[in-house]
């Protein structure tokens, strides 16, 4: 049996455990003597331990695995239910974490209905697995950001309007406060970060080892090192001048866009030779 189909039964395994959690948490928000939260939380910490294993095994095997857009995807919900499992400690258990633990036990195990295509053996080595490893967990922590920055701007937007926000109810009503979730939003940015700077640096190192030079002129390169330096720019501001509001907004938005254009510009290029 292949690393695959096995990865792909423990991917199976964890979407049926997320749904039921999902499941379970709506259920108990409706009917609060349903139970507590700790065997909901339990469940999902399962099914991400589960999912975590599935993708280890496919990055950690030496055997070329099959990947595309669907392992992106779920990788990107393996990040996201690991900022919703640290939240949930902080803060109550929500509506919105039920309703994405039922999005995500589709997303998770969207690799075994769409496997990609399978890597070549002789560029599945561990540092291709590390480089494709750290693009997705860059980009799955922006996305991320891009959609707690949505969910921002709409409690914000609540806030300045009195009669929405008397009325108090409905999803975003059950969001945290705004400094909170702010706080949330830069968290997510700079782990983001940081995995986008641990990329760029393993793309500089490369560079100099299959051409001898760091800088190879590409356009996806240079827009993830635009990317960068946005984000850079937006962690400096952000610690260490205390940006918040709109101005940090902005900077995020540019960075978030850049790196969508440098994914964009790839795939467009990438057709295009095929």
């Amino acid at each position: 049996m292949s690393v695959s189909v096995v990865s792909n039964i423990f991917l199976a395994l964890s979407a049926v455990c997320y749904l039921v959690s999902g499941i379970l948490i709506i259920r108990r928000l409706s009917a609060p003597q349903a139970g507590g939260a700790l065997p909901l939380r339990l469940i999902t910490f399962v099914a991400f331990a589960i999912q975590g294993v599935g993708l280890a095994m496919l990055f950690g095997s030496d055997q070329p695995a099959q990947f595309g857009w669907a392992l992106a995807l779920s990788i990107t919900v393996f990040l996201s239910v690991a900022v919703f499992l640290v939240e949930s400690f902080m803060r109550k258990v929500s509506g919105l974490m039920g309703v994405f633990l039922l999005l995500a036990a589709a997303f998770s195990a969207m690799p075994v209905i769409f496997p990609g295509h399978t890597a070549d053996a002789a560029i599945w080595t561990p540092v291709f697995r590390l480089h494709l490893l750290l693009a997705f967990c860059a980009s799955g922590f922006i996305l991320i950001a891009v959609v707690q920055a949505v969910l921002l701007v709409l409690v914000e937007r609540q806030l300045k309007n009195p009669l929405a926000a008397s009325r108090n109810t409905g999803l975003i009503a059950s969001m945290p406060d705004l400094l909170a979730m702010e706080r949330i939003l830069y968290r997510i940015v700079c782990l983001g970060f940081l995995c986008l700077t641990a990329l760029v640096v393993l793309a500089l190192v490369l560079n100099y080892q299959q051409h001898g030079t760091l800088l190879v002129v590409s356009h996806r390169f240079l827009m993830t090192l635009m990317s960068w330096a946005v984000f850079a720019v937006l962690m400096y501001g952000r610690y260490m001048r205390g940006w918040r509001g709109r101005r940090a907004l902005t900077w995020f938005w540019i960075g978030a866009g850049s790196l969508a254009v440098a994914g964009f510009v790839y795939a467009v290029l990438r057709a295009a030779m095929l």
